[in-house]
């Protein structure tokens, strides 16, 4: 968690300010629509290759390593982006139902149930998401 917010902080404070700016300047919401997507987009790639960077952390060597991070990021992406698909798509529901929680604020409970599934969401699908690019370098090794 520590390699996330040193690693996606920086990126998210400036697509925030980056955002904001946009908003302030312009005079139409298709500008700013656009800019949000774009940021998104580029997020989400962000994202995709820091997991897969920090699956392959364990590498011995750096020559190694960025030769494997190479190799699953972009030669191995038609197998990879199908578990990286469905590790958003779980998180991003957990995180959804977390606000919801959160703006909904009559419930302590529900809260807490929220925030456990967020936690759960963040260890299973890193969990899921290192045992996958584990599997599929076993699998390049016996081919």
């Amino acid at each position: 968690m520590a390699a996330a917010a040193v690693i996606l902080g920086p990126f998210l404070a400036l697509s925030y300010y980056i955002l904001i700016h946009f908003i302030r300047l312009s005079e139409s919401f298709s500008d700013v629509k656009l800019v949000t997507g774009i940021l998104l987009s580029i997020g989400v790639l962000f994202y995709y290759f820091f997991l897969v960077a920090l699956a392959l952390a364990n590498t011995p060597s750096w020559k190694k390593f960025a030769r494997r991070w190479f190799f699953f990021s972009f030669q191995n992406a038609a197998k990879t982006a199908p578990i990286f698909a469905l590790n958003l798509a779980v998180l991003s529901l957990s995180s959804l139902a977390l606000y919801a929680a959160v703006n909904y604020g009559q419930s302590a409970l529900l809260l807490l149930g929220t925030g456990i599934v967020e936690i759960a969401a963040l260890v299973l699908t890193r969990i899921f998401w290192t045992a996958s690019i584990y599997e599929l370098q076993n699998e390049a090794h016996h081919h």
